[in-house]
């Protein structure tokens, strides 16, 4: 007999997954809860379907396997005809999101690439900052996009696959976009992609100079400027330059060259 493999064992997990999911959407609302009576929710958590559901397979499977179990698919699609008023960045150009991208460090690119799935996962090039920007910022537009597509309903299901414990609210749908976008690829990409860098030329400028430094530039400028008459001569009574290296020179030279 072969030893079991890792594919075996997520076939397993997949099998009785599924079977536990099937059983529970066969019984009415009422005997779910009375099969999850036993189910402890978090502190201050609704006893509602999702989060008893959520609970129960945390308790089955643990943390890593009933969080991967509960990720919504990925985007199969991206349209370019979408109304992106949800997410105003989406609707920008590759070029202008790679932009953005590049004001982080590859470290944190790379972060935000490894925690993704790895199925479609974005190409990871630690050599360029240029071409895994561009890999992630094409990922993260269309997932934007095809959330945007989505109704309400599924987005709501998409935030409560990662939020199964909160209580969501009245609020509108680019809220939990926004949420969701936030939980797959991490805050510092989102606040990347939502903000303009600052150029050269949009940043401040004159900047006021202080005062201390305006009156020594002044009176370095008063000290440098005075004038003072060269030493005479006691033999000849000529005056002789301080740049004159021991040489005597007539007054009229003296005043040309000054």
């Amino acid at each position: 007999m072969r030893p079991r493999t890792k594919a075996d064992h997520v076939n397993v997990i997949a099998q009785h997954c599924l079977r536990t999911r099937s059983v529970f959407a066969d019984l009415p609302r009422s005997a779910v809860d009375e099969t999850l009576a036993a189910v402890v929710l978090p502190s201050g958590c609704e006893r509602r379907l999702a989060p008893l559901l959520s609970a129960h397979f945390l308790g089955l499977y643990g943390d890593e396997v009933a969080a991967a179990l509960r990720c919504p698919p990925p985007g199969c699609y991206a349209s370019n005809h979408l109304d992106c008023s949800r997410v105003p960045w989406s609707a920008l150009s590759i070029e202008v999101l790679v932009r953005r991208l590049c004001t982080l460090s590859i470290d944190v690119l790379s972060q935000c690439i490894r925690r993704l799935p790895p199925n479609g996962r974005p190409v990871l090039n630690t050599r360029s900052r240029t071409k895994t920007s561009n890999s992630l910022a094409c990922h993260v537009r269309d997932r934007a996009m095809y959330l945007q597509a989505l109704d309400a309903d599924s987005v709501s299901a998409a935030w409560t696959a990662h939020f199964p414990f909160a209580s969501p609210a009245d609020l509108p749908d680019s809220h939990y976009i926004t949420a969701v976008l936030e939980f797959e690829y991490g805050a510092d990409v989102l606040r990347c992609l939502s903000t303009e860098p600052l150029s050269l030329y949009s940043r401040a400028w004159p900047v006021p100079v202080p005062q201390t430094t305006v009156n020594s530039c002044l009176n370095n400028y008063f000290q440098a400027s005075k004038w003072s008459n060269p030493p005479v001569c006691a033999a000849c009574a000529r005056h002789q330059p301080p740049d004159s290296g021991g040489r005597i020179y007539p007054n009229w030279l003296i005043s040309q060259k000054v």
